[in-house]
């Protein structure tokens, strides 16, 4: 069995050792073109760096990458006022015409509020929350995209809809990825400079389903007892308005006690006979005398709207408008959107403020920028330690910006943004491509320790350790490839790495396969050179019995 498995291997063995074998000459030939060039290759380097660093701006930038799982809601907004079996008759009509759209396999609706929902929403019974599953062939993002359109279309389209916001499922609690908050103390001056900050961004390129929190409250009829009357009749104002407040909600006159239970008793008038606003007026106030008199002979009223929310942002009365992104990054949105307001006239007293998932990023890059700092550093001190020397850590850490190079290019080629997902991948490349670099250098530090010159020891390490350095790159690299989703639908692999979600795990695997590709392909050739360009200068890693002459350098060069 043994004897069949290597006759077996051994066409695709030979094949493995010409490849490589015309891989090693070649990079012989290259090292030493290298050596023979520096200022060259760091320049080519550099050059490679700072074309790299300049398309930094050209990439989007997101929170987190956006999950397409074949489901979205439609949050739907009706007239305020609109009666409770009005709103379903309408929600199940649409309901009906979005279940029959082509790649939808099943809905949901919910109209009114749930007792149990916790949501910072101003629900009521003029609102609803329409939920659509879609088919397993309509999940890809292209496909689902479409569907989104289709039914956003369907929903503005009815004439008793006001509002529509579209929202996918999140496995984390977020804010909406794109809010401006208006803040101040005066409600009239926010709600005027609030409207103003809707209309503009409605007019931003890219920005759905924009919307601002200010809802008009549900009609209320507001009571004003008239004092000289409720005087004249004999009538003490805190008994009448006690009275009115009872018959309408309710007293609590006793409890009732069950177990560890206490359930309220609660004592009203009538409801049948309170059933509009007229029987309410021709309450009558005084139970207990021979004259009977009304409300409506005591009190006036009118018809008001109250608030319907008064949200508060640090401890400031705040009103919030909503969008949504329509194919463009969140940071190329919050451009736009700072370009539309940045010329808003509001009062003193006023403040707009981008908020939302665009504060979170930027909170978060900060973070991440910070992390990756502090990974640099951290990687620096153990090696400054194990080499004992100050200067070729620096060496060595040049694999992280020759890694930049492969991210940046991976990234705009594959059209991924950066995300807190890319940030995480490239704090891992921090401590993962300066592997190849110590190997490498550590082997250049023993044959110059055994008597070799720095250019013989530099060739003899490249060769050396050419094979273990492409072979962690390669093991590394395909153990991320189905990570990244390009394996899919491929005969015995399926679906791995495709599936629901793979959007949040395929940002980070290209940041570290790119990165370490570019990284390994520059690092045996600039490392190297970078090396013996410092041991000219600065001696070093050099021990007393191996002496470079000043003249090395210039000879090769």
């Amino acid at each position: 069995l043994h004897k069949l498995g290597a006759i077996l291997v051994w066409p695709l063995a030979k094949l493995f050792d010409l490849a490589f074998g015309l891989i090693d000459r070649a990079y012989a030939l290259v090292l030493r073109g290298a050596l023979a060039m520096p200022i060259v290759v760091i320049a080519l380097a550099g050059l490679l760096f700072w074309n790299a660093w300049g398309r930094l701006d050209s990439l989007g930038s997101e929170l987190l990458p956006e999950i397409h799982q074949g489901e979205f809601m439609a949050h739907v907004t009706l007239p305020v006022g609109t009666p409770l079996e009005r709103s379903v008759e309408t929600m199940e009509e649409l309901d009906a015409v979005v279940r029959s759209l082509t790649g939808v396999a099943s809905t949901a609706l919910t109209v009114g509020v749930e007792d149990e929902t916790l949501t910072r929403r101003i629900e009521g019974p003029n609102t609803a929350r329409l939920s659509v599953r879609l088919t397993d062939d309509h999940r890809a993002p292209e496909l689902e995209e479409g569907a989104v359109e289709r039914v956003r279309e369907l929903l503005v389209a009815h004439p008793a809809v006001q509002t529509v916001e579209i929202q996918r499922p999140t496995p984390f609690a977020l804010d909406s990825p794109i809010a401006v908050e208006v803040r101040g103390n005066d409600l009239e001056a926010l709600a005027e400079v609030g409207y103003r900050v809707r209309d503009r961004m409605q007019d931003v390129p890219g920005l759905t389903d924009v919307t601002i929190n200010l809802r008009p409250g549900h009609p209320e009829a507001l009571i004003t007892f008239d004092r000289d009357k409720t005087n004249e009749f004999g009538l003490d104002l805190a008994t009448v308005s006690n009275l009115v407040r009872d018959s309408l909600l309710g007293k609590v006159a006793t409890r009732f006690s069950q177990g560890d239970d206490r359930i309220d008793v609660r004592v009203q008038a009538d409801e049948a006979s309170l059933t509009s606003l007229d029987d309410v007026l021709d309450l009558i106030v005084n139970p207990a005398s021979t004259t009977p008199v009304t409300l409506r002979a005591v009190a006036g009223f009118e018809l008001v709207q109250g608030p319907a929310e008064i949200r508060r942002v640090d401890n400031s009365r705040a009103v919030v408008i909503t969008a949504e992104s329509a194919g463009l990054d969140l940071g190329g949105v919050g451009k736009r959107i700072a370009a539309a307001l940045e010329d808003l006239e509001v009062p003193k007293e006023v403040q707009v403020v981008l908020a939302g998932q665009k504060r979170e990023m930027d909170e978060t890059q900060s973070s991440m920028r910070f992390a990756l700092l502090l990974a640099i550093f951290l990687v620096y001190v153990v090696m400054a330690a194990q080499f004992e020397s100050l200067v070729q850590p620096f060496v060595i850490l040049l694999t992280v910006p020759l890694a930049g190079i492969g991210v940046i290019h991976a990234l705009e080629w594959t059209d991924t943004s950066l995300s807190v997902v890319v940030f995480i991948g490239v704090i891992m490349l921090a401590g993962i491509v300066v592997n190849n670099a110590i190997v490498l250098v550590d082997r250049i530090n023993q044959k110059r320790a055994a008597g070799l010159d720095v250019r013989a020891a530099i060739l003899e390490a490249g060769q050396a350790r050419l094979r273990p350095i492409l072979m962690t790159t390669a093991t590394t690299a395909l153990g991320l490839l189905p990570m990244t989703g390009w394996l899919g639908g491929m005969p015995v692999i399926g679906d791995l790495g495709s599936g629901d979600g793979a959007e949040l795990r395929a940002p980070m695997a290209i940041a570290v396969i790119a990165g370490l590709i570019s990284s390994t392909l520059l690092t045996l050739v600039v490392v190297p050179t970078v090396y013996r360009v410092l041991a000219y200068f600065t001696r070093a890693g050099r021990t007393p019995a191996v002496a470079s002459t000043p003249t090395e350098l210039p000879e090769t060069a």
